[in-house]
């Protein structure tokens, strides 16, 4: 005869089935990078909110109409939206939404995810930009090709260029469990502060823009890379330079900011009889005239501008008052930071004397692979627009994904983000961007890679740059 079960312990089994459904529901499990439904954040998007948008400006009615289709999930509405946006205006956050929509509307495609982090606020419009074009043409490129077995997905985020946010923003990313690398940050502050949570979550963040040294690691176990040369090599070419030319000069930096510090710091460094007269602070309000007339009581026959990546809220109208007041008088010698959008609107008077250093300029025929530079398309103007950031982070995706199609796709996402760092800090690794040849020593670019320029200037305008020597 068969045993019975009491009826009070099969209403205690139903409990506990109950009791453990309920647990498993409410167990963390590893978001994804795309899934709208349940993971929401204003500072991500896979393509279902617009993030770059002009100060001042609203979004183009294709465009808006195509993240809303994206973000309800009706992909063919959102790629033809996006299409119809990216024949009209080459807007790089809309190539990459699109190729995500095609994407998503392949059932099959077979595809790897990365992110690229951009300050969409808090800076000029053309950093972020700059940066989405970069990005957004590696992954068209790649996307396109016949011969790749599976595509690239781009996540973009925002960390307004602020620690804080950062912070935020690299916490996100990394609770998403497919998202293999990531692009960023933009700044030598932002990544300062954020490196070592990617580090700890073991997953690879390339820079093409933070250049401080403090970010150097000489070791190959690193997860953080750059596409740019160092502060290091910027400040000892630019103190070789300026000490042909002269003795006494005064610096303007902004003090407690990363980049600042340390291209202030490598200049000094390298400085031969040379002597720095006086240094201003960019990020106190202060009378340009006054400090211009210190810095000459001084001696000073030289002016070297050195500020921070637009994380002082005073900086940008600093650097311009200083341009203006010293009126062309004084030869001025300045960081990437001041080469932003404003610049060749001045007077030519006033920057004909200006020399800059840039991570990378497209009249430096040494540091650029011929092929990649002369194939690149003219969506965002002619091969001489092209900028450092466009270009570093173009060929900072580039490494992803040389490494990606190098990695094992059967492995799990974890043991796939160790072994795209395993792969490219190994010595034997190389790729080539638009850049030239690409490598690894510990975190840094194997090779110096950078632009010292002029402004080339007729008496109405200045329309570009030429190398300085």
């Amino acid at each position: 005869m068969k045993k019975m079960i009491p009826i009070h312990y099969l209403g205690l089994g139903v409990a506990l089935v109950g009791i453990f459904t309920t647990i498993i529901k409410l167990l963390p499990s590893d978001p994804i990078a795309c899934d709208l439904n349940s993971q929401d954040n204003p500072h991500l998007s896979c393509g279902e909110k617009i993030l770059l948008t002009r100060p001042g400006g609203k979004s183009r009615d294709n465009k808006q109409k195509g993240v809303e289709a994206f973000k309800s999930g009706n992909y063919p509405s959102a790629i033809a939206h996006l299409q119809k946006d990216w024949n009209l205006a080459k807007d790089p956050e809309t190539a990459i939404v699109l190729e995500n929509a095609i994407i998503a509307n392949d059932k099959n495609a077979k595809f790897k995810t990365i992110a690229v982090v951009i300050p969409a606020t808090q800076t000029p419009i053309f950093v972020p930009t700059s940066i989405l074009k970069g990005i957004a043409y590696a992954q068209i490129q790649w996307n396109q090709d016949p011969n790749h077995s599976w595509k690239l997905r781009v996540v973009i985020a925002d960390d307004a260029n602020d620690p804080s946010q950062g912070q935020e923003v690299a916490t996100e990313i990394l609770k998403r469990s497919d998202i293999l690398a990531v692009v960023g940050h933009y700044s030598s502050q932002v990544t300062t502060n954020v490196r070592s949570l990617y580090q700890q979550a073991q997953t690879v963040l390339i820079s093409g823009t933070s250049t401080s040294t403090e970010l150097t690691v000489d070791d190959v176990n690193t997860f953080f890379f750059r596409t740019c040369s160092s502060n290091r090599v910027a400040g000892a070419i630019m103190a070789k330079y300026w000490a042909i030319k002269h003795k006494k000069i005064a610096i303007f930096y902004t003090p407690g900011q990363k980049f600042s510090e340390s291209i202030r710091g490598a200049f000094i460094d390298n400085l031969k009889s040379v002597a720095v007269v006086k240094e201003f602070n960019l990020s106190t309000p202060a009378n340009a005239k006054t400090e211009l007339a210190m810095a000459k009581k001084l001696g000073a026959t030289g002016i070297v501008l050195f500020p921070d990546a637009y994380t002082a809220a005073l900086e940008r109208d600093r650097v311009s008052s200083l341009i203006v007041a010293n009126n062309g008088e004084l030869p001025l010698l300045a960081n990437e930071t001041v080469n932003d959008d404003l610049l060749l609107k001045f007077e030519p008077k006033l920057i004909d004397k200006m020399t800059l250093s840039l991570p990378w300029h497209p009249s430096d025929i040494h540091h650029q692979n011929s092929q990649l530079f002369q194939s690149a398309p003219n969506w965002w103007g002619s091969k001489k627009e092209l900028n450092s950031q466009i270009v570093m982070s173009h060929d900072a995706a580039k490494v992803l994904l040389a490494a990606l199609d190098k990695s094992d796709s059967m492995n799990n996402l974890r043991a796939q983000k160790i072994q795209l760092q395993t792969i490219i800090s190994r010595s034997t690794f190389i790729t080539t961007g638009i850049t030239g040849k690409i490598r690894f020593k510990g975190s840094d670019r194997d090779g110096e890679i950078n632009s010292l320029v002029k402004p080339i200037c007729s008496s109405t305008k200045c329309p570009g740059f030429k190398p300085a020597f």
